[in-house]
């Protein structure tokens, strides 16, 4: 499977103190290889959803972030709801 992602979203700058609330559109994209009775099989794969979630700054440029996803991603002729929480370290 090869999967890509666009995430684009806003973000309150200048937040209420260290917390930075934000709110984003989620995009994905790729190709799942499988191989049946030695054929390759090839199946686009394409998602969309929405995301929000906050940073909070720690010192600097390091902070922590906490998110909340919700998408939907397509498979070939399938398709299925997924829920994600995402937790991010950064510098």
């Amino acid at each position: 499977m090869l999967r890509f992602g666009v995430e684009a979203g806003i973000q309150h700058a200048r937040g209420w103190g260290p917390l930075h609330p934000f709110a984003s559109l989620k995009g994905t994209f790729g190709l799942a290889l499988t191989e049946r009775f030695s054929t390759t099989l090839r199946e686009p794969l394409r998602g969309f959803g929405i995301a929000v979630g906050a940073d909070l700054r720690i010192t600097g440029p390091a902070h922590v972030g906490v998110s909340l996803a919700f998408m939907r991603i397509g498979l070939g002729d399938l398709a299925h709801n997924t829920l994600e929480l995402q937790i991010r370290f950064g510098l």
